[in-house]
């Protein structure tokens, strides 16, 4: 992506790497997204986390403002389920164009919880995100009791913002 000119910022609280920069346009910050700001990631506390509001005014001085995120990756092992219903909630998703999420499903949820995930997917398409690709990640394969076969655990889903699409940054 450097070679293309493409500014990347990229977050990642699990590498035991403090913020640096890669390359004049490749940043690393160890850091967590989340759906409230807090100085701590899953009991670790100094690690922060920061919902994608609080991200995006951080780096407001790098990328000037009113910017549009040309793609946003999302790997955050679960906790998508309450950071997409924060994104949606705080108008992020305005200045987001494409989204890409590493979904996590757990078998063994209740079936409203199932739901429940079901719907937050449905309010991003009702949002004005448009599915363009939608694969489940072939390392995840699982065994599903519930219905005698096997299963993936994650999927990769990718939407573009119609919302956004013809606007210039």
């Amino acid at each position: 992506m450097d070679l293309y000119g493409c500014k990347v910022f990229s977050f990642d609280p699990s590498m035991n790497v403090s913020n640096h920069g890669r390359s004049e346009n490749i940043v690393f910050y160890q850091m967590a997204l989340n759906n409230a700001d807090k100085n701590e990631w899953k009991k670790n506390i100094g690690i922060p986390s920061r919902t994608l509001f609080s991200i995006y005014n951080m780096l407001e001085p790098i990328h000037g403002a009113n910017v549009f995120i040309d793609y946003l990756k999302i790997d955050i092992e679960s906790a998508e389920w309450i950071v997409l219903p924060q994104i949606l909630e705080s108008g992020m998703m305005d200045k987001v164009r494409q989204l890409s999420v590493e979904i996590h499903m757990d078998f063994n949820e209740a079936l409203k919880v199932c739901c429940e995930q079901a719907n937050i997917i449905h309010s991003l398409e009702d949002y004005g995100m448009i599915r363009f690709d939608s694969k489940p990640n072939v390392y995840s394969v699982i065994n599903v009791p519930q219905r005698k076969s096997l299963g993936f655990e994650t999927y990769e889903i990718a939407w573009y913002n119609n919302r956004v699409l013809h606007l210039n940054s």
